[in-house]
């Protein structure tokens, strides 16, 4: 669209590249990190691979970028070249497919999904994906920096749910961690480069793709108050000393049960207070 003999796709375009430069380069863990030379947006993961290998080629940093929530300590991704150098900034948002197993209790997600879509995605399905960084972070950014979460008593960080992942390396190269036609959940045959990869916070390659494992939907949660901070850590104790699977543990102290109640207009008694959430249905608990 032409305005006054300019092209406002093209304006806005440059306006947004501006701006995405500045986010790229701010991220508050490491706050010395430069702005990038440049940012792209593939739509594709062929579209990685031919700006991996052209940046490769001429030795250009590059720099995997999630949606900034910092809630792992990483907005500000590591690049895959010399680090003094800017280099250019990939932002993966517009690759976000999933593909669902529910009889396999698998999902695949493309680096775009984030936790909070993905588990609206799953809704009726009975399933969800438990790791939740308290933030509506990029699945891509959790995988990469192997974060946890408070569900974590239960259900784990994201190494045991991340079963396979396909990774573009800087000269374009294609990997899958795990068979590419099926997704083992055993890992004693070979290298485990699934793990390799996790936690690498971008600086192995670009994860396009993560095969996540799925678990059945809470259905039990509870809230008990105490006398004491020793009646709170013998009541967890006793809690995690049975057979129903905890997943979520949150203890409140008076403070923060007054700050919660006002927040969310909710009349909680300002006592401490143990907030419980348990794996299974309410029969299943009853028994």
């Amino acid at each position: 669209m032409q305005y006054g003999g300019r092209d406002i796709q093209e304006e806005r375009g440059r306006a947004m590249g501006r701006l995405w430069r500045e986010v790229g380069g701010s991220g508050a863990p490491v706050p010395s990190c430069p702005p990038p030379d440049a940012m792209v947006w593939p739509h594709a993961v062929g579209q990685v691979q031919e700006l991996a290998v052209h940046c490769y080629c001429c030795c250009v940093p590059m720099v995997p970028f999630g949606i900034g929530t910092g809630a792992a300590g990483a907005a500000c991704a590591q690049p895959l070249c010399a680090p003094w150098q800017s280099g250019i900034c990939f932002d993966l948002t517009c690759i976000d497919a999933m593909e669902l197993s529910l009889e396999d209790f698998l999902v695949a997600v493309e680096p775009g999904v984030t936790c909070k879509a993905l588990n609206s995605h799953l809704q009726g399905t009975g399933l969800w994906f438990p790791v939740d960084p308290g933030e509506n972070a990029s699945l891509r950014g959790m995988t990469a920096t192997g974060t946890s979460g408070t569900n974590m008593v239960c259900f784990g960080t994201m190494h045991p749910n991340v079963l396979n992942l396909h990774v573009v390396l800087s000269d374009r190269c294609l990997l899958h961690t795990a068979d590419a036609r099926c997704q083992p959940r055993k890992r004693v045959a070979g290298y485990d480069l699934t793990s390799l990869f996790m936690g690498s916070r971008g600086t192995l390659g670009f994860l396009t793709q993560a095969m996540l494992h799925l678990h059945p939907l809470l259905e039990a949660s509870a809230a008990t108050a105490f006398p004491s901070i020793q009646a709170v850590m013998d009541c967890t104790v006793q809690v995690l000393q049975t057979i129903a699977l905890v997943a979520h543990i949150e203890f409140l102290d008076e403070l923060m049960v007054s700050t919660c109640s006002r927040f969310n207009s909710m009349e909680l008694p300002v006592v401490l207070m143990l907030f419980l959430e348990l794996h299974g249905s309410w029969h299943s608990l009853a028994k």
